[in-house]
């Protein structure tokens, strides 16, 4: 399965970016908040949590792709990737809880992510 995930610029959008995911067939573009984090800043969280996750530091990780204003919602969304042996499981999560460790650093995901929702075997290989 391939993964890809970009930022670039966008006319359409109200602040000029969105993220781009490609995970295997599937692929979302999407509006990215710049109101606390800047285009960089995603960016930079994004290699240092795909390097720990690759270093072996951590069996999971968190892409933040959405920090929400104190003011619209206090929260974020992030992708939340699950190693398991040779296995990467991805899954979307909102967090409106315990998500400043998200912000801090990757060492501080493992002890503020759920647990991987898990389904059946044919589930696997979709995008939850």
């Amino acid at each position: 399965m391939t993964f890809n995930i970009e930022i670039s610029k966008d006319t359409r959008c109200e602040n000029g970016f969105v993220y781009e995911i490609d995970i295997g067939a599937h692929r979302e573009v999407v509006p990215i908040m710049t109101t606390r984090w800047s285009p960089e800043a995603y960016k930079r969280q994004w290699v240092e949590a795909l390097e720990f996750l690759v270093a072996s530091r951590s069996s999971r990780c968190a892409l933040i792709t959405c920090i929400q204003p104190e003011s619209v919602s206090y929260g974020i969304t992030y992708w939340a990737l699950f190693r398991e042996g040779d296995f990467v499981y991805f899954q979307q999560i909102f967090a409106r809880e315990n998500y400043l460790g998200f912000l801090l650093s990757p060492c501080m995901v493992e002890r503020h992510m759920p647990d991987r929702m898990e389904g059946t075997f044919e589930e696997y290989s979709q995008v939850s």
